[in-house]
């Protein structure tokens, strides 16, 4: 799976152990990547990006699941580590998944991913009191 990863000029920092959450609907979602990456390329353009690692092997991701989880460290990573000027950076994003044994980029397109995350919080902010 290394050699799946290419962390060439990036600088990467562990991510907190207790971090902010994302709030959809007066859900939280709690993110936590493991490492924060952030790289400068030749133009001077910084972008930051984020890894988080799945260890489940009972529930190993599939490609669609991955992305969600991406859209959501991407989106975590623009609201509580992006600075002004920063540019959030697919390229240096991954999810690492062991029981998959699979390295899956970070998606560039996040919009829809995070509207659907948006509509499942929805229903559970619904249907919590019920239960």
């Amino acid at each position: 799976m290394l050699d799946d990863i290419d962390l060439s000029d990036c600088e990467p920092s562990l991510g907190a152990n207790i971090g902010g959450k994302l709030r959809y609907h007066n859900v939280e979602i709690s993110v936590r990547p493991e490492i924060l990456t952030r790289h400068r390329d030749k133009k001077g353009r910084h972008f930051i990006g984020a890894i988080k690692l799945h260890f489940s092997t009972t529930h190993p991701f599939n490609e669609d699941m991955a992305g969600y989880v991406s859209a959501v460290v991407q989106e975590f990573v623009k609201t509580e580590h992006c600075l002004d000027g920063q540019i959030i950076g697919p390229p240096i994003s991954f999810v690492i998944d062991t029981g998959s044994k699979k390295v899956f980029p970070g998606v560039k397109s996040t919009a829809k991913r995070l509207k659907d995350v948006a509509a499942e919080c929805q229903n559970i902010a619904a249907l919590w009191p019920t239960i």
